[in-house]
């Protein structure tokens, strides 16, 4: 495992990262070089990660804790929810159920009446085109899988 996602003790705190000077002398310290030839008008590269090869055995561990505790990144503490916690749980379930219903009103009316049409819209060919070329992740996608409605 890559020593940036390791510390060197569990006594040490969460985020500690475990240096390659204070790696040097474990018995797991190992070197991974990689070699990117020239291509085209691009420069060969080597870069070096330095690993560990046996981070339970020296005794290492990841460098973040998930332990469930309350944290700065505002992770939940364990035990029962506040009065807060249980409005603000309501809340995001009756969003998520209308976020649902509208995707379904959504859906209908793409399939029902836009999709229906005789005839494409107005800069209907322009739109298509500038969708295709940004090449979005769900575009994408969806075209892969064979979906239906992006046939």
């Amino acid at each position: 495992m890559q020593l940036s996602g390791l510390r060197p003790a569990a006594e040490d705190p969460s985020g500690t990262e475990l240096t390659l000077d204070a790696h040097q002398g474990c018995p797991g310290h190992a070197a991974l070089v990689e070699l990117r030839r020239a291509w085209g008008a691009q420069e060969a590269t080597v870069t070096t990660a330095y690993v560990c090869t046996d981070p339970d055995g020296n005794g290492h561990i990841p460098r973040w804790d998930n332990s469930g505790t309350a944290s700065e990144s505002g992770t939940r503490q364990a035990g029962p929810m506040s009065e807060a916690e249980k409005a603000e749980r309501r809340r995001v379930i009756a969003n998520n159920k209308d976020w649902d219903s509208a995707t379904t009103v959504r859906r209908d009316w793409l399939r029902t009446t836009f999709l229906a049409r005789k005839t494409a819209p107005k800069d209907a060919v322009r739109f298509i085109a500038a969708t295709l070329g940004c090449g979005s992740h769900d575009v994408r996608k969806a075209m892969e899988s064979g979906h239906s409605t992006a046939r």
